[in-house]
């Protein structure tokens, strides 16, 4: 726990920003597509547990910019736990940007290779769950 800037103890969120071995790797011909990094993220059970709009965290960065993370800049955040759409086939996932001084939210549909290499914002233990089985 940490103090917050009001006194109050506040949780430490640990975090890491997660990529497909395919991610990255369109100029040599291979990319995912948001539903299948969906589905690989189902398989390894996480996306339960990702990060999404709602995130204290999140909101906090939302309304305060100047907390974000450094490297976050610069690219998009996506945010697993936040998909919406009433049919499957034109569902979107949220993700964050930043862009003079703001954070904005966005949403890109499933079918879209999301980007390319930007990543997923997944919870340590995550992280620590896809090591070793990314390849499949």
């Amino acid at each position: 726990m940490s103090s917050g800037k009001n006194g109050v103890d506040e949780p430490v969120l640990n975090f890491e920003l997660y990529r497909h071995p395919k991610q990255g790797r369109m100029s040599e011909g291979e990319a995912i597509a948001g539903f299948d990094l969906k589905v690989h993220l189902e398989e390894k059970g996480c996306i339960g547990r990702a990060f999404s709009l709602e995130s204290p965290m999140v909101q906090g960065w939302i309304k305060n910019p100047e907390t974000c993370p450094e490297e976050f800049k610069g690219q998009r955040i996506f945010l697993w736990g936040s998909i919406r759409g009433p049919d499957p086939l034109l569902r979107k996932v949220a993700y964050l940007s930043w862009f003079d001084g703001c954070v904005d939210v966005g949403w890109a549909w499933l079918g879209d290779n999301l980007y390319d290499n930007n990543p997923a914002l997944l919870a340590l233990e995550q992280i620590e769950a896809l090591q070793g089985q990314a390849s499949s």
